[in-house]
């Protein structure tokens, strides 16, 4: 009986979170051969099903590879087969995932009279959702808060947020250092905290004119929330506050 060459096909679809391409080789006689190909460094899942009907046989094989990836990849199918004179190559160019959009930004806020700094860090990218983690200064690791948001295009917001007291952090570097798939190693982004200056305090005496009285002043001035200022004054003495 003489070979009978296979119906060869493939098609590529998104699957589950992963990128799947399918070869088919079909009503063949004898059943043909096939396997995959990868560029060096990559690596998938594949298997195979074959069928008979009616005494022509076909092969079905699948290739699972991840979703997203820094690189281009080209994936081919090998078909062996004796009615071909040489193995027969079908092949699917893959694009590299689009690199993710990472913005920082920080903030004050003031908790019972202590000052903290806020840090937030957006990551949009395609899925999977990107992971950040958080360091003060060379090593510290800071603990966080983060959450993901899914667009109905399917691209991901990730958005992670450190809190920190400013004064732990002074003149030191936040840093958040986001990890994806679509990134050949982890991207950093970083926040200087600056330093804190230190409030003012002048105190002035004055006499006014025509008049017994004196005029006692206390000026302070600092950022963050107002401090409670108060006057001691010798027994039996009275006078009357303003606060400005």
């Amino acid at each position: 009986m003489l070979p009978v060459a296979p119906t060869i096909g493939v098609d590529f679809r998104t699957e589950d979170g992963h990128r799947l391409i399918e070869c088919s080789a079909a009503d063949a006689v004898p059943a043909a051969n096939m396997s995959w190909l990868l560029p060096e460094g990559s690596s998938g899942v594949s298997w195979f099903n074959f069928t008979s009907h009616n005494g022509s046989h076909s092969v079905r094989g699948v290739l699972l590879l991840p979703a997203c990836s820094p690189w281009e990849l080209t994936a081919e199918c090998v078909i062996n087969h004796p009615a071909f004179e040489g193995p027969a190559n079908r092949s699917i160019t893959l694009p590299p995932c689009a690199r993710p959009e990472i913005t920082i930004n920080s903030s004050t806020e003031w908790t019972d009279g202590e000052e903290f700094t806020k840090v937030d860090c957006s990551v949009e990218s395609v899925a999977p959702a990107a992971t950040v983690r958080w360091h003060v200064g060379n090593s510290s690791s800071i603990g966080y808060l983060s959450a993901t948001e899914v667009r109905p295009d399917g691209s991901v917001r990730a958005r992670s947020s450190a809190r920190v007291p400013s004064s732990s952090c002074c003149g030191q570097n936040v840093t958040c250092t986001v990890e994806h798939p679509s990134l050949e190693a982890p991207e950093k982004r970083t926040m200087h905290i600056l330093l804190n200056k230190a409030p003012l305090l002048a105190v002035s005496l004055v006499r006014q004119q025509e008049s017994p009285l004196w005029l006692a002043v206390c000026d302070y001035s600092g950022g963050g929330v107002g401090p409670d200022l108060a006057w001691v004054l010798p027994e039996n003495a009275k006078g009357q506050t303003s606060l400005h």
